[in-house]
């Protein structure tokens, strides 16, 4: 008890200025976000609410070198922006010297996005169950252990995302990048992914207007930003405009402040947007996120001794 009574909040004079001195660890756009998403009570968790609003001092006297290790963090990566970036950040740190060790050593960083096809009578709920039962049957089918099976898969990271528009309902899709040394043509890992791929939703889809065609199920790129889809929802609006992360905290904050001005987008989008990133956030991004694997039995991990890599172990 004497402990808790040491520890006291260095500031808490509002979000404003702690906000405004931890950008540099965290980008202004999200803490915007964090803010927005609260306004419209999207956000409802109070410590979610709290999270990066003042500073913890455990000692009288303590001084602060490092004063961004005491911003108080709610660490709820599945609802909250703020911390979802952070660990995001700490992912990317493991990652990026393992892709740079694979393109030293003749190998390749792949990206593979599942999808399904989508329209607006499908619930958020319905695909996304069919979504991730179907990519873990993929994971463990012939054809994708055959091409990154462990003497080849150095590591994998897989994301679900959500997009939403207001023409074609949810659409939920899954990224999975893999560090591989395995030679085979993209081209052909694709062809056989492909048809794995619908084979597998047919199975687990309630009526084929889930399956997805053979031109838009499975697509796969070399080397791709290890940053790709950092964003966790996309809203596509009418004429494909593209609202993730900044864009989001743009359309919510331009609506929400112009009152004398033409807004952005009309009143009724607006309503259905934010209504739509209620349903992501209470129904999907709470139970899935990045998952990162590394195979400790590949060559590469041996030889380079990986595993004491500094946030590796």
């Amino acid at each position: 008890m004497g402990n808790k009574k040491k520890q006291m909040q260095f500031y808490n004079g509002g979000s404003h200025h702690t906000r405004h001195s931890d950008t540099t660890i965290v980008p202004t756009h999200i803490h915007q976000i964090h803010k927005s998403l609260i306004h419209h009570n999207i956000i409802t968790h109070p410590r979610v609410i709290n999270c990066s609003s003042f500073y913890w001092k455990q000692e009288k006297d303590l001084p602060f070198p490092d004063r961004h290790k005491l911003i108080n963090r709610c660490g709820n990566v599945h609802l909250c922006p703020i911390c979802s970036y952070l660990q995001d950040r700490k992912i990317f740190a493991r990652v990026k010297p393992m892709s740079n060790l694979l393109q030293q050593n003749d190998g390749d960083v792949y990206l593979i996005t599942f999808t399904l096809r989508h329209n607006r009578s499908h619930t958020l709920q319905q695909l996304s169950e069919v979504l991730n039962k179907s990519v873990k049957e993929i994971k463990t089918s012939y054809p994708f252990k055959k091409f990154y099976g462990s003497k080849d898969r150095l590591f994998s990271l897989s994301k679900y995302e959500v997009s939403w528009s207001e023409d074609y309902g949810y659409h939920p899709h899954c990224h999975i990048q893999i560090g591989t040394t395995n030679p085979t043509p993209m081209k052909l890992i694709e062809s056989e992914l492909k048809s794995k791929w619908i084979e597998i939703v047919m199975k687990h889809a309630p009526d084929r207007t889930m399956i997805p065609s053979e031109d838009y199920c499975c697509h796969l790129v070399s080397n791709p930003s290890l940053e790709h889809s950092m964003e966790k929802v996309e809203i596509l609006s009418r004429g494909r405009r593209n609202f993730n992360q900044e864009g989001l905290q743009k359309i919510v904050m331009d609506n929400d402040s112009a009152a004398d001005e033409t807004p952005l987008i009309e009143p009724n989008l607006f309503k259905k947007i934010v209504n739509a990133l209620k349903i992501i956030y209470k129904n999907c991004l709470n139970r899935y996120r990045y998952v990162f694997q590394v195979n400790k039995r590949h060559p590469l991990f041996i030889e380079n001794d990986i595993g004491y890599w500094k946030g590796t172990k």
